[in-house]
């Protein structure tokens, strides 16, 4: 038996060896994996924050970029306004310009017609002042009723009244 005790104490000093081995062979392969997770977690800690820093960079410049996106829409929506007003602008003076025109050419007309008539007027009182004046050259008798009252001469006959004021209305007609 002792040579069966030796043996298992031999053999159980070998598995005793054999185990004190496998622990330090798993301490350091625990040790090299810690060593490398944390190279690697320094690794991973700084692409994040370098990640963050360029996500955080890059919001920024979308803000911006839409920014100038909404200024760019705003002014075009201004430049749409603007124009659709100065286009009711134009309309409002091509409107007004032709109301003018009309204006100007019915006046133009009314004063052609006023023209005519003060021919026409000038005419019948030269006609109506000749026929007057060869009335008065047939008649003597208003002379001698003339030159009995002509030494009052503030009165005047009826003849001249008329033969006055058919002269004093006679308009200019070079106007």
């Amino acid at each position: 038996m002792s040579n069966g005790y030796r043996t298992l104490s031999q053999h159980l000093n070998d598995l005793k060896k054999e185990n004190f081995s496998l622990k330090l062979r798993i301490y350091f392969l625990e040790e090299r994996i810690l060593q490398k997770y944390e190279d690697t977690s320094d690794h991973v800690y700084r692409t994040n924050i370098e990640l963050k820093v360029e996500v955080e960079s890059l919001k920024q410049e979308l803000q911006e970029k839409q920014d100038l996106l909404d200024k760019a829409l705003l002014s075009s929506h201004n430049e749409a306004e603007l124009q659709r007003r100065c286009e009711e602008r134009q309309q409002e003076i091509d409107h007004m310009q032709e109301l003018l025109e009309t204006k100007i050419q019915l006046l133009q007309e009314e004063a052609e017609l006023a023209r005519c008539e003060a021919g026409r007027m000038a005419s019948l009182a030269r006609s109506s002042s000749q026929t007057l004046l060869e009335d008065m050259k047939d008649s003597p008798e208003e002379e001698e009723s003339t030159q009995t009252t002509s030494h009052h001469p503030s009165s005047h006959t009826n003849r001249d009244r008329y033969t006055h004021g058919i002269w004093s209305f006679e308009p200019d007609l070079n106007q």
